[in-house]
């Protein structure tokens, strides 16, 4: 089951039968009703399917296996990209839409929980949140931390940056980033600074620009996520010049990944 976050948080649920008879029966709801759904093959390339409520039953299949939906309402954020799951003979999709001011609240309240696991020190359970909920990261207000969050599990950032001065090699994660095959994100020069002085080899940085850029070229990244990743194939060397601000965070954020790890927190 893939889940693909674009333009909100909101809550997408869905719930599918077997061994319904007389065809295949489709249903498209949400909380509030009237909303226009959108279906494709493609993330980023959808179209108009239905307004919900709806029902239908066909002799033939829609399609709607493996297919992707998002619904829409004028007042709402837009849902969440979701791909359906292979169906039999029934499939239902079902989008619980907010308004801006609902998910205001919910961000303030993450944003809360989040700034007093650091303030804490609770990185542990800083990190169950983020694996639980990886589209956190953007509440992390430390530049930081919430770069050493970036990456897939067990590959991110601080993980790396342990990994190295742990004494890995540097080939060895080179190869470990190339064989997951799955992205980063596009990094500014100020973050690049950032992951040199955590210890991060240029070389290193560079397979992690490329491995997002071949995954963007796939499609199987949204359209959001793609304004964030840039086909950038090298990274020149930057200045050895920090910030006193930017080397302490780069401390912190290895603090926080070194306590994780010798702690065997990471699976």
């Amino acid at each position: 089951m893939k889940k693909i976050t674009l333009l909100s948080l909101s809550t997408i649920s869905f719930l599918m039968f077997t061994g319904c008879t007389g065809g295949y029966n489709y249903y498209g709801t949400s909380n509030p009703s009237g909303a226009k759904v959108y279906c494709g093959t493609e993330p980023n390339n959808l179209h108009l399917c239905f307004t919900t409520p709806y029902e239908r039953l066909n002799s033939a299949s829609l399609g709607w296996s493996n297919s992707y939906f998002q619904a829409k309402k004028e007042g709402y954020i837009d849902s969440e990209i979701y791909q359906h799951p292979a169906t039999n003979d029934v499939g239902r999709v079902h989008f619980e839409l907010k308004t801006l001011e609902v998910l205001k609240v919910e961000q303030e309240k993450i944003e809360e929980k989040i700034n007093a696991y650091i303030l804490n020190e609770d990185y542990k359970n800083l990190k169950e949140l983020i694996d639980e909920n990886p589209e956190y990261i953007k509440y992390i207000k430390n530049d930081a931390i919430r770069l050493s969050f970036v990456g897939p599990k067990g590959l991110r950032i601080g993980e790396i940056s342990s990994f190295l001065q742990k004494g890995k090699s540097e080939s060895l994660v080179i190869s470990l980033i190339n064989n997951n095959k799955k992205p980063y994100k596009q990094f500014s020069l100020d973050e690049i600074e950032l992951l040199q002085s955590m210890g991060i080899s240029d070389k290193v940085i560079e397979a992690m620009i490329n491995v997002t850029s071949k995954y963007a070229k796939t499609g199987k990244i949204s359209k959001s996520q793609n304004k964030n990743i840039k086909r950038t194939n090298q990274v020149t060397t930057q200045s050895s010049r920090q910030s006193q601000q930017q080397s302490r965070d780069a401390e912190i954020a290895t603090e926080v990944f070194q306590n994780i790890l010798f702690n065997s927190i990471f699976d």
